[in-house]
């Protein structure tokens, strides 16, 4: 997976490993637990990521995402609870408003680029170009 994030972590790359629990007060929301507390419905999780290009001007970071498990909007989460949540992600994001990028998009910067697996001793391999929209941030952010 690669994402448009606001920001740069801390790190340039490394693993995000906190457990997601669903939100009770939202709908088909979640968070990291990044505490001692434990929840009932709570899972584990890893994403590993790393900062291919950083955009100074703009505070924006393009990262890899490696998705080791696979649960509800693990990326968007785990991103999310290092500081760097995903351009236009309505959800995760929404308390960023000041950030010149905050309403340039209308929906999420995540794109699967390529997804591998193995199903019945057969290995499976799936490539998408990125769209449109999201090529043409991404050249912006270069010009900038």
């Amino acid at each position: 997976y690669i994402a448009l994030c606001f920001y740069k972590p801390k790190k340039d790359s490394g693993s995000i490993s906190f457990p997601i629990a669903r939100d009770c007060s939202k709908k088909n929301t979640y968070f990291a637990v990044t505490g001692t507390k434990q929840w009932p419905d709570q899972k584990t999780s890893l994403t590993k990521y790393e900062v291919v290009k950083y955009f100074p001007k703009s505070s924006v970071s393009l990262i890899s995402c490696f998705p080791e498990t696979g649960r509800t909007h693990q990326i968007r989460v785990h991103l999310s609870s290092i500081g760097v949540p995903i351009l236009g992600d309505k959800t995760y994001a929404n308390n960023i408003s000041s950030h010149s990028h905050a309403r340039c998009v209308l929906r999420h910067m995540l794109h699967a680029q390529r997804i591998e697996f193995t199903y019945c001793s057969n290995n499976f391999v799936f490539e998408a170009p990125l769209a449109q929209d999201f090529q043409e941030l991404l050249s912006s952010l270069e010009k900038f």
